[in-house]
Protein backbone atom coordinates (compact mmCIF):
# COMPACT_ATOMS: atom_id res chain seq x y z
CA UNK A 1 0.00 0.00 0.00
CA UNK A 2 2.01 3.05 -0.86
CA UNK A 3 1.70 6.29 1.00
CA UNK A 4 -1.10 8.12 -0.82
CA UNK A 5 -3.80 5.01 -0.82
CA UNK A 6 -2.44 4.59 3.07
CA UNK A 7 -3.85 8.29 3.87
CA UNK A 8 -7.43 7.62 1.66
CA UNK A 9 -7.47 4.59 4.03
CA UNK A 10 -6.70 5.81 7.60
CA UNK A 11 -9.29 9.25 6.60
CA UNK A 12 -11.63 7.16 5.33
CA UNK A 13 -11.96 4.54 8.49
CA UNK A 14 -11.84 7.48 10.45
CA UNK A 15 -14.49 9.21 8.76
CA UNK A 16 -16.99 6.29 9.36
CA UNK A 17 -15.95 5.61 12.62
CA UNK A 18 -16.87 9.09 14.10
CA UNK A 19 -20.26 9.22 11.64
CA UNK A 20 -20.92 5.88 13.35
CA UNK A 21 -20.50 7.37 17.02
CA UNK A 22 -22.18 10.60 16.19
CA UNK A 23 -25.07 8.86 14.33
CA UNK A 24 -25.72 6.56 17.28
CA UNK A 25 -25.34 9.24 19.78
CA UNK A 26 -28.11 11.20 18.20
CA UNK A 27 -30.46 8.26 17.76
CA UNK A 28 -30.21 7.85 21.29
CA UNK A 29 -30.69 11.26 22.48
CA UNK A 30 -33.47 11.59 20.09
CA UNK A 31 -34.85 8.11 21.19
CA UNK A 32 -34.37 9.42 24.60
CA UNK A 33 -36.65 12.66 24.00
CA UNK A 34 -39.17 10.72 21.87
CA UNK A 35 -39.63 8.15 25.32
CA UNK A 36 -39.76 11.87 27.26
CA UNK A 37 -42.15 13.74 25.20
CA UNK A 38 -44.73 10.16 25.52
CA UNK A 39 -44.05 10.05 29.30
CA UNK A 40 -44.95 13.51 29.80
CA UNK A 41 -47.56 14.22 27.09
CA UNK A 42 -49.07 10.80 28.45
CA UNK A 43 -49.69 12.22 31.83
CA UNK A 44 -51.25 15.37 30.13
CA UNK A 45 -53.47 13.16 28.11
CA UNK A 46 -54.50 10.94 31.12
CA UNK A 47 -55.27 14.06 33.21
CA UNK A 48 -57.05 15.77 30.04
CA UNK A 49 -54.85 18.73 29.82
CA UNK A 50 -54.09 18.21 26.06
CA UNK A 51 -54.96 15.95 23.26
CA UNK A 52 -53.39 12.83 21.58
CA UNK A 53 -52.86 14.92 18.56
CA UNK A 54 -50.67 17.75 20.47
CA UNK A 55 -48.61 14.74 21.61
CA UNK A 56 -48.22 12.92 17.96
CA UNK A 57 -47.06 16.73 16.80
CA UNK A 58 -44.65 17.18 19.66
CA UNK A 59 -43.12 13.28 18.60
CA UNK A 60 -42.89 14.73 15.18
CA UNK A 61 -41.05 18.11 15.63
CA UNK A 62 -37.99 15.88 18.22
CA UNK A 63 -37.52 13.59 14.78
CA UNK A 64 -38.07 16.90 12.66
CA UNK A 65 -35.08 18.38 15.17
CA UNK A 66 -32.58 15.64 14.77
CA UNK A 67 -32.59 14.64 11.10
CA UNK A 68 -30.56 17.35 10.06
CA UNK A 69 -28.26 16.57 12.79
CA UNK A 70 -27.61 13.36 11.35
CA UNK A 71 -27.33 14.71 8.14
CA UNK A 72 -24.30 16.98 9.22
CA UNK A 73 -22.44 13.48 10.06
CA UNK A 74 -23.17 12.31 6.80
CA UNK A 75 -22.12 15.41 5.31
CA UNK A 76 -18.38 15.07 7.15
CA UNK A 77 -18.35 11.44 6.33
CA UNK A 78 -18.50 12.90 2.39
CA UNK A 79 -16.29 16.07 3.30
CA UNK A 80 -14.04 13.60 4.11
CA UNK A 81 -13.91 11.68 0.96
CA UNK A 82 -14.15 14.48 -1.29
CA UNK A 83 -10.89 16.23 0.29
CA UNK A 84 -9.19 12.98 -0.53
CA UNK A 85 -10.40 13.38 -4.14
CA UNK A 86 -9.80 16.89 -4.58
CA UNK A 87 -5.93 16.47 -3.14
CA UNK A 88 -5.42 13.42 -5.75
CA UNK A 89 -6.88 15.69 -8.80
CA UNK A 90 -4.73 18.57 -7.30
CA UNK A 91 -1.18 16.26 -7.21
CA UNK A 92 -2.04 15.77 -10.86
CA UNK A 93 -2.17 18.88 -12.15
CA UNK A 94 0.72 19.53 -10.27
CA UNK A 95 2.76 16.96 -11.63
CA UNK A 96 5.77 18.22 -13.66
CA UNK A 97 4.96 17.45 -17.60
CA UNK A 98 7.21 14.35 -18.49
CA UNK A 99 10.77 15.25 -19.13
CA UNK A 100 11.34 14.30 -23.24
CA UNK A 101 14.58 15.41 -24.45
CA UNK A 102 15.89 13.94 -27.56
CA UNK A 103 18.00 14.11 -30.42
CA UNK A 104 16.19 11.14 -32.38
CA UNK A 105 12.57 12.12 -33.63
CA UNK A 106 11.46 8.25 -34.25
CA UNK A 107 12.89 5.21 -34.99
CA UNK A 108 11.13 1.85 -35.62
CA UNK A 109 12.42 -1.53 -34.48
CA UNK A 110 14.71 -3.04 -37.51
CA UNK A 111 16.99 -5.39 -35.20
CA UNK A 112 16.08 -5.87 -31.82
CA UNK A 113 16.10 -4.30 -27.70
CA UNK A 114 18.34 -4.83 -25.84
CA UNK A 115 18.91 -3.96 -21.74
CA UNK A 116 22.30 -3.95 -21.10
CA UNK A 117 23.45 -4.49 -17.37
CA UNK A 118 20.18 -2.84 -15.88
CA UNK A 119 19.55 -1.88 -12.75
CA UNK A 120 16.62 0.04 -11.17
CA UNK A 121 15.46 0.72 -7.38
CA UNK A 122 12.06 1.30 -6.23
CA UNK A 123 11.41 3.64 -2.94
CA UNK A 124 14.93 2.45 -2.30
CA UNK A 125 14.72 -0.93 -2.93
CA UNK A 126 16.26 -2.27 -5.36
CA UNK A 127 13.96 -4.19 -7.91
CA UNK A 128 16.13 -5.29 -10.79
CA UNK A 129 19.93 -6.47 -10.58
CA UNK A 130 22.05 -6.64 -13.58
CA UNK A 131 19.74 -7.73 -16.24
CA UNK A 132 20.92 -8.22 -19.73
CA UNK A 133 18.40 -9.46 -22.76
CA UNK A 134 18.11 -9.21 -26.41
CA UNK A 135 14.86 -9.35 -27.65
CA UNK A 136 14.67 -9.54 -31.57
CA UNK A 137 12.65 -8.51 -34.11
CA UNK A 138 10.18 -10.65 -35.04
CA UNK A 139 10.90 -13.19 -31.80
CA UNK A 140 8.40 -13.79 -28.88
CA UNK A 141 9.96 -14.04 -25.72
CA UNK A 142 8.35 -14.63 -22.06
CA UNK A 143 8.96 -13.17 -18.93
CA UNK A 144 8.35 -15.60 -16.16
CA UNK A 145 8.63 -15.60 -12.13
CA UNK A 146 7.06 -15.17 -9.13
CA UNK A 147 5.18 -12.44 -8.10
CA UNK A 148 7.15 -9.19 -7.29
CA UNK A 149 9.99 -11.05 -9.31
CA UNK A 150 10.23 -7.64 -11.63
CA UNK A 151 8.48 -8.97 -14.72
CA UNK A 152 6.18 -5.61 -15.23
CA UNK A 153 9.21 -3.54 -14.10
CA UNK A 154 10.96 -4.82 -17.35
CA UNK A 155 7.99 -3.50 -19.60
CA UNK A 156 8.03 -0.18 -17.84
CA UNK A 157 11.47 0.48 -18.20
CA UNK A 158 11.45 -0.43 -22.30
CA UNK A 159 8.30 1.98 -22.45
CA UNK A 160 10.13 4.51 -20.44
CA UNK A 161 7.63 4.97 -17.60
CA UNK A 162 10.84 4.03 -15.68
CA UNK A 163 14.26 5.20 -16.26
CA UNK A 164 17.35 2.99 -15.18
CA UNK A 165 19.67 3.56 -12.06
CA UNK A 166 22.29 2.12 -14.31
CA UNK A 167 23.13 0.13 -17.06
CA UNK A 168 21.08 1.49 -20.58
CA UNK A 169 18.03 0.01 -22.99
CA UNK A 170 19.18 0.25 -26.44
CA UNK A 171 16.66 -0.09 -29.80
CA UNK A 172 18.73 -0.47 -32.55
CA UNK A 173 21.79 0.09 -30.76
CA UNK A 174 20.89 3.85 -29.93
CA UNK A 175 20.04 4.58 -26.34
CA UNK A 176 16.18 4.89 -25.74
CA UNK A 177 16.48 7.76 -23.74
CA UNK A 178 17.90 10.03 -26.92
CA UNK A 179 14.55 8.86 -28.70
CA UNK A 180 11.49 11.10 -28.88
CA UNK A 181 9.21 9.62 -26.11
CA UNK A 182 5.97 10.05 -27.67
CA UNK A 183 7.17 8.67 -31.02
CA UNK A 184 8.86 5.88 -29.68
CA UNK A 185 5.88 4.50 -27.65
CA UNK A 186 3.40 4.79 -31.07
CA UNK A 187 5.11 1.28 -31.67
CA UNK A 188 4.48 -0.22 -28.60
CA UNK A 189 0.99 -1.99 -28.40
CA UNK A 190 0.23 -3.55 -24.42
CA UNK A 191 -2.66 -5.50 -23.02
CA UNK A 192 -2.71 -5.21 -19.70
CA UNK A 193 -4.48 -7.98 -16.80
CA UNK A 194 -7.11 -5.56 -16.07
CA UNK A 195 -7.21 -3.01 -18.86
CA UNK A 196 -9.12 0.37 -18.52
CA UNK A 197 -11.82 1.24 -20.47
CA UNK A 198 -13.65 4.92 -20.99
CA UNK A 199 -17.65 4.84 -20.30
CA UNK A 200 -18.81 4.66 -24.13
CA UNK A 201 -19.98 1.79 -26.16
CA UNK A 202 -17.37 -1.17 -27.20
CA UNK A 203 -16.42 -0.10 -30.44
CA UNK A 204 -15.61 3.29 -29.28
CA UNK A 205 -13.10 1.81 -27.07
CA UNK A 206 -12.16 -0.45 -29.76
CA UNK A 207 -11.72 2.49 -32.17
CA UNK A 208 -9.50 4.53 -29.37
CA UNK A 209 -6.26 3.28 -30.76
CA UNK A 210 -7.66 3.74 -34.13
CA UNK A 211 -10.21 5.88 -35.41
CA UNK A 212 -10.11 5.34 -39.14
CA UNK A 213 -10.76 1.53 -38.76
CA UNK A 214 -14.31 0.16 -40.01
CA UNK A 215 -17.14 -1.79 -38.23
CA UNK A 216 -16.56 -4.54 -40.64
CA UNK A 217 -13.00 -4.82 -39.94
CA UNK A 218 -13.49 -4.94 -36.13
CA UNK A 219 -15.60 -7.66 -37.50
CA UNK A 220 -13.25 -9.43 -39.02
CA UNK A 221 -10.70 -9.23 -36.50
CA UNK A 222 -12.92 -10.81 -33.65
CA UNK A 223 -13.51 -13.97 -36.09
CA UNK A 224 -9.84 -14.03 -36.66
CA UNK A 225 -8.96 -14.12 -33.07
CA UNK A 226 -11.65 -16.44 -31.78
CA UNK A 227 -13.57 -14.26 -29.29
CA UNK A 228 -16.88 -14.46 -31.32
CA UNK A 229 -17.96 -16.87 -28.51
CA UNK A 230 -16.76 -14.06 -25.76
CA UNK A 231 -18.59 -11.25 -27.14
CA UNK A 232 -21.82 -13.77 -28.20
CA UNK A 233 -24.79 -11.39 -27.18
CA UNK A 234 -23.71 -8.20 -27.34
CA UNK A 235 -23.53 -5.77 -29.85
CA UNK A 236 -20.28 -3.78 -30.76
CA UNK A 237 -23.05 -0.47 -30.35
CA UNK A 238 -23.78 -1.55 -26.33
CA UNK A 239 -22.73 0.74 -24.05
CA UNK A 240 -20.46 -0.83 -21.58
CA UNK A 241 -20.75 1.58 -18.37
CA UNK A 242 -18.22 3.40 -16.43
CA UNK A 243 -14.51 1.03 -16.50
CA UNK A 244 -16.50 -1.53 -18.45
CA UNK A 245 -18.50 -2.74 -15.17
CA UNK A 246 -21.02 -4.03 -17.69
CA UNK A 247 -19.00 -6.61 -19.38
CA UNK A 248 -17.09 -9.58 -17.71
CA UNK A 249 -13.39 -9.79 -16.71
CA UNK A 250 -12.76 -11.83 -19.71
CA UNK A 251 -14.95 -9.79 -22.05
CA UNK A 252 -13.09 -6.05 -20.65
CA UNK A 253 -9.48 -8.11 -21.48
CA UNK A 254 -10.80 -9.26 -25.05
CA UNK A 255 -11.62 -5.65 -25.93
CA UNK A 256 -8.17 -4.11 -25.16
CA UNK A 257 -7.00 -7.67 -27.15
CA UNK A 258 -8.36 -6.21 -29.89
CA UNK A 259 -7.65 -2.86 -29.29
CA UNK A 260 -3.75 -3.41 -29.48
CA UNK A 261 -4.51 -5.72 -32.24
CA UNK A 262 -6.02 -3.09 -34.08
CA UNK A 263 -3.26 -0.37 -33.72
CA UNK A 264 -0.89 -2.90 -35.74
CA UNK A 265 2.30 -1.84 -33.36
CA UNK A 266 5.58 -3.40 -33.98
CA UNK A 267 5.79 -4.82 -30.50
CA UNK A 268 3.10 -6.37 -28.50
CA UNK A 269 3.35 -6.44 -24.46
CA UNK A 270 1.35 -8.60 -22.69
CA UNK A 271 0.88 -8.47 -18.87
CA UNK A 272 -1.40 -11.38 -18.17
CA UNK A 273 -3.23 -10.52 -20.97
CA UNK A 274 -5.44 -13.60 -21.06
CA UNK A 275 -5.48 -14.64 -17.55
CA UNK A 276 -9.62 -14.02 -16.97
CA UNK A 277 -10.51 -16.32 -19.84
CA UNK A 278 -11.34 -19.68 -19.76
CA UNK A 279 -8.19 -22.42 -21.01
CA UNK A 280 -10.03 -23.27 -24.13
CA UNK A 281 -10.52 -19.35 -24.95
CA UNK A 282 -7.66 -18.60 -23.83
CA UNK A 283 -5.35 -21.35 -26.23
CA UNK A 284 -7.30 -20.37 -28.90
CA UNK A 285 -6.05 -16.35 -28.69
CA UNK A 286 -2.81 -17.35 -28.06
CA UNK A 287 -2.65 -19.35 -31.56
CA UNK A 288 -4.84 -16.48 -33.35
CA UNK A 289 -2.48 -13.59 -32.12
CA UNK A 290 0.59 -15.66 -33.16
CA UNK A 291 -0.88 -16.17 -36.59
CA UNK A 292 -1.89 -12.25 -36.69
CA UNK A 293 1.50 -11.15 -35.36
CA UNK A 294 3.40 -13.04 -37.19
CA UNK A 295 5.70 -10.77 -38.07
CA UNK A 296 5.67 -8.59 -34.81
CA UNK A 297 7.89 -8.76 -31.86
CA UNK A 298 6.03 -9.44 -28.49
CA UNK A 299 7.23 -9.88 -24.93
CA UNK A 300 5.13 -11.69 -22.57
CA UNK A 301 4.42 -12.01 -19.00
CA UNK A 302 2.49 -15.07 -18.13
CA UNK A 303 0.35 -16.51 -15.66
CA UNK A 304 -0.25 -20.46 -17.22
CA UNK A 305 3.26 -21.58 -17.98
CA UNK A 306 1.53 -23.75 -20.92
CA UNK A 307 0.63 -20.48 -22.81
CA UNK A 308 4.21 -19.48 -23.37
CA UNK A 309 5.43 -22.91 -24.40
CA UNK A 310 5.47 -21.89 -28.14
CA UNK A 311 7.42 -18.79 -27.26
CA UNK A 312 11.02 -18.76 -28.59
CA UNK A 313 12.82 -17.90 -25.13
CA UNK A 314 12.37 -17.64 -22.10
CA UNK A 315 13.56 -15.64 -19.22
CA UNK A 316 12.91 -16.82 -15.50
CA UNK A 317 13.27 -14.02 -13.48
CA UNK A 318 13.90 -14.36 -9.31
CA UNK A 319 14.23 -11.19 -6.62
CA UNK A 320 15.11 -9.07 -9.70
CA UNK A 321 17.35 -11.05 -11.89
CA UNK A 322 17.71 -13.45 -14.22
CA UNK A 323 18.09 -16.78 -13.28
CA UNK A 324 17.20 -19.22 -16.48
CA UNK A 325 16.90 -18.23 -20.11
CA UNK A 326 16.71 -20.53 -23.07
CA UNK A 327 13.84 -21.96 -25.36
CA UNK A 328 10.96 -23.14 -23.00
CA UNK A 329 11.25 -26.51 -24.14
CA UNK A 330 15.21 -26.92 -23.47
CA UNK A 331 14.38 -25.31 -19.86
CA UNK A 332 12.09 -28.34 -19.04
CA UNK A 333 15.11 -30.75 -20.40
CA UNK A 334 16.80 -28.96 -17.83
CA UNK A 335 14.93 -29.08 -15.03
CA UNK A 336 15.45 -26.03 -13.32
CA UNK A 337 13.78 -23.65 -11.57
CA UNK A 338 11.43 -22.90 -14.90
CA UNK A 339 10.70 -27.18 -15.33
CA UNK A 340 9.97 -27.01 -10.71
CA UNK A 341 7.47 -24.49 -11.51
CA UNK A 342 5.54 -26.16 -14.50
CA UNK A 343 5.55 -29.06 -12.55
CA UNK A 344 4.27 -27.65 -9.39
CA UNK A 345 1.63 -26.31 -11.41
CA UNK A 346 0.65 -28.87 -13.56
CA UNK A 347 1.03 -31.87 -11.24
CA UNK A 348 -1.45 -30.38 -8.94
CA UNK A 349 -3.75 -29.75 -11.59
Amino acid sequence: MNRSTGINFNANVNAVKLTSIFSSMMEIIEAAGIILVLYMGGMQILSGTISIGLVVSFVIYVQGFFTPIVQLSQFYNSYQSSSIAVERIYRIIDEPAEENHYDVDDISLKESIKLINVDFSYNKTRVLKNISMEIKKGEKIALVGRTGAGKTTITNLILKFYHPDSGSILMDNIDISRINTYNYRKHFGVILQDPFLFDGTILDNIKFSNENITEEEIKNKINDLGLSEVFSGLNLHDDIGMHGNRLSEGQRQAVSILRAVIKNPDIIIMDEATSELDSINEKRIQDALLNLMADKTMIIIAHHIKTILHTDAVYYLDNGSIVEYGNPQALLKKEGKFYRIYKSIYTQN
